[in-house]
């Protein structure tokens, strides 16, 4: 028996470009930089209050963040919106031990 998923709608347009837009600009800029949903708006052509209602909404641009591991955050003093890779609350330090062969553990 397998999960139920529903066929996934394929993006197109101004839609399309966001997400695209997201995957290039988090590609270049690793860490804790964050993109404006203003300047994501400007760099694929679509006014901020129509970016709003056509795009930061839409289901499959909140999914492609949940794909990406991206989440929402307020940056600066005015509480601007924007997007960011989500962190982890336990980050690891460098010289860290970490375990990731869990093969001869006996659970």
């Amino acid at each position: 028996m397998k999960d139920w998923q529903p066929i996934p709608s394929k993006m197109k347009g101004k839609l399309k470009a966001a997400v695209d837009h997201l995957d290039a600009f988090f590609d270049e800029h690793l860490g804790d930089a964050v993109l404006t949903y203003n300047d994501l708006a400007a760099a694929i052509g679509v006014d901020r209050k129509n970016f709003k209602r056509t795009i930061r909404y839409d289901v499959r641009f909140q999914n492609a963040l949940q794909e990406r591991r991206l989440e929402e955050v307020e940056v600066g003093a005015r509480g601007q919106k924007g997007v960011r890779a989500y962190l982890s609350p336990f980050p690891i330090e460098e010289g860290d031990d970490v375990y990731t062969d869990a093969s001869d553990w006996d659970f």
